[in-house]
C-alpha cells in the first residue's frame, strides 16, 4: 500500500477511536441516606451513566419492635417465601440478614436487566418509566430527596 493512501486511513481510525473512546460514559455512584418510612433507616445507592440510571441498593434497618414480628425466626418465616418469588425477576436480588433485636435488608435492582412489567411487581418501588429506555437518574434523585433523604 502506498503512502498516501495509508495516511488518510490511519487518521479515519485515529477519529474512530477517538470518538468511541469519548462516547463512553463513566458510570457514578451517589448515596443518599434517610427513613422510607417511619422508623425504617435507609441507604439508597443510585448508580448511573449520566441521566440513566442503571442500578440501584437499598439497604434497609428495621427494628423488630416496629414490626409485626416478634423476633428473626418470626420474620424469617413470613418474608422468605416472598423473597424467594422475587429473587425469580430478572435484575432483582434481596436479602435480609436476621440479627437479634433488627433485620438488614438488601435490595439489589439491575435496571439494564429487568423489565418494565418486573418493575411493577416489586411492592413499595416508587420508580416510573421503562428501564429499557433508561430510568431517568435525575428524576429519581429528586423524588427520594422530595421524600427527605439526603446526600451522604
Amino acid at each position: 500500500m502506498n503512502l498516501k493512501k495509508f495516511i488518510p486511513i490511519l487518521l479515519i481510525l485515529v477519529l474512530a477511536i477517538g470518538l468511541v473512546a469519548c462516547g463512553k460514559e463513566k458510570e457514578e455512584i451517589n448515596t443518599l441516606k434517610g427513613e422510607a418510612a417511619p422508623n425504617i433507616k435507609t441507604t439508597l445507592t443510585l448508580y448511573h451513566k449520566g441521566d440513566k440510571l442503571t442500578k440501584m441498593i437499598q439497604v434497609y434497618d428495621i427494628e423488630y419492635r416496629h414490626t409485626q414480628f416478634l423476633d428473626g425466626t418470626e420474620a424469617k418465616e413470613a418474608i422468605e417465601p416472598k423473597i424467594a418469588e422475587l429473587n425469580k425477576i430478572e435484575g432483582y436480588n434481596e436479602k435480609v440478614d436476621y440479627k437479634d433485636d433488627l433485620m438488614t435488608t438488601t435490595v439489589e435492582m439491575d435496571f439494564t436487566k429487568i423489565s418494565k412489567e418486573n418493575l411493577k411487581k416489586i411492592p413499595g418501588l416508587n420508580i416510573d418509566g421503562d428501564p429499557k429506555n433508561g430510568l431517568s437518574y435525575q428524576e429519581t434523585l429528586d423524588s427520594y430527596t422530595k421524600q427527605g433523604f439526603k446526600e451522604k
